[in-house]
């Protein structure tokens, strides 16, 4: 299933693929030398339709967290900089206040 991963412990992960263009910025940007194919953080979840549900919020999360180390180390963001005039932009989830315990994802906390 695209964007999941099942993992050793049989829990599922939301995978955030890289693309091949990019990877190397991306390792770089998590300070790793090489190339960087795929983002994992897991869903907390055995059941895969549960896992269904909650990868959509967190492949966002971890978007906006590749976006953000990316953008701080002087690249461009991953997902280009064009944003809609509707959205908030240069703004992610967690700037506007969901983040926290609500927030499915675990990263820029």
């Amino acid at each position: 299933m695209r964007g999941l991963r099942r993992t050793g412990g049989l829990a599922w992960s939301a995978r955030l693929s890289i693309p091949r263009e990019r990877r190397e910025d991306v390792a770089w940007a998590y300070g790793k030398p090489g190339n960087k194919e795929d983002v994992l953080r897991s869903l907390k979840t055995r059941d895969v339709k549960e896992a269904i549900r909650r990868r959509d919020k967190v492949l966002a999360c971890l978007r906006n967290e590749v976006d953000a180390k990316l953008v701080a180390i002087g690249l461009p963001p991953l997902h280009g900089d064009w944003y809609p005039d509707w959205m908030m932009t240069g703004r992610s989830h967690h700037d506007r206040g969901t983040s926290g315990p609500s927030c499915a994802c675990q990263c820029l906390r």
